[in-house]
């Protein structure tokens, strides 16, 4: 019985890669270019010369950790993910998911040629008949901290700070009664970086943050979400945010109040996770 609670086996980068669609620039192209590709939080924009893989540009490290510029060529923005190959375990894909923030993974052969890339909702598509995928989203819920949140009236700048100090890719968003009022990703912001002074980054101090003061919550708040009752099967989560191809859903604790967020890295690290009684604190 306890075999069935462990993730498919024998399941490796091979079985779930990529070769079609991958979006690739070369290293003098402009960050603002790759910037414009991105679609979440989590994607990735590879990176290569003559079919050689230099690195990739990922929305949370690029902007977040670095600061640089949308004026910046790509060669000086690289981020080196962790590299797959063929043979790569799914479980081990996972983790290294998790720990890099990057959902997109580049898959290599021994000349540093890409083969393809490994993406999460790949992994999450190979684990709809995993056995935790048929319990309770109650379950996961309870293996999650409480849910953070931000008041509709905060200031954009209180914004900015949450996602600083969280670590957290996505805000969901209530009013005084703690009803839901929507939500904010990282990548709802990134429009606004484009518009200041050239050298601006991401999280600059001082004058870059006064430059957005006149921007609000509601500027950047989306007010439709997918939303789910903790009753619900794990597996109707993965099948909405693989059909929606969206990034988390609400769970409501009752028609008006959100109990928490589940996200793609919940869902991955539930469902690779050791059956431990609580995870550490989900970082989105």
């Amino acid at each position: 019985m306890k075999a069935k609670s462990q993730p498919n086996r024998g399941i490796t980068a091979k079985d779930i890669l990529k070769t079609q669609g991958i979006i690739s620039l070369s290293p003098d192209d402009k960050l603002a270019e790759a910037i414009s590709k991105f679609k979440s939080s989590h994607d990735a924009v590879m990176v290569t010369e003559q079919g050689q893989y230099l690195g990739l540009i990922n929305s949370y490290f690029t902007l977040t950790k670095r600061n640089y510029p949308v004026s910046a060529k790509l060669k000086k923005c690289l981020f080196s993910p962790p590299k797959l190959n063929l043979d790569t375990k799914i479980e081990e894909i996972a983790r290294l998911m998790l720990e890099s923030k990057v959902h997109y993974l580049p898959v290599l052969d021994s000349a540093n040629q890409m083969l393809g890339i490994v993406t999460a909702r790949r992994v999450l598509r190979s684990q709809l008949n995993n056995a935790k995928a048929t319990r309770a989203v109650s379950d996961l819920v309870d293996n999650k901290h409480h849910l953070q949140s931000i008041n509709l009236n905060s200031s954009f700048e209180e914004v900015l700070r949450f996602f600083q100090r969280s670590k957290l890719s996505k805000i969901v968003i209530v009013n005084q009664e703690n009803n839901l009022q929507g939500i904010v990703s990282l990548f709802d912001l990134l429009p606004l970086f484009n518009e200041p002074k050239e050298r601006m980054g991401f999280f600059d101090r001082g004058e870059p943050v006064n430059q957005l003061a006149k921007y609000t919550i509601k500027h950047v708040l989306k007010t439709v979400t997918i939303q789910v009752a903790p009753e619900q099967k794990i597996s109707e989560v993965i099948k909405l945010i693989l059909d929606k191809e969206i990034g988390s859903v609400i769970v409501m604790k009752n028609r008006f109040q959100p109990l928490n967020i589940i996200t793609t890295s919940d869902l991955l690290r539930y469902l690779f996770k050791s059956n431990s009684k609580r995870s550490t604190r989900s970082a989105n």
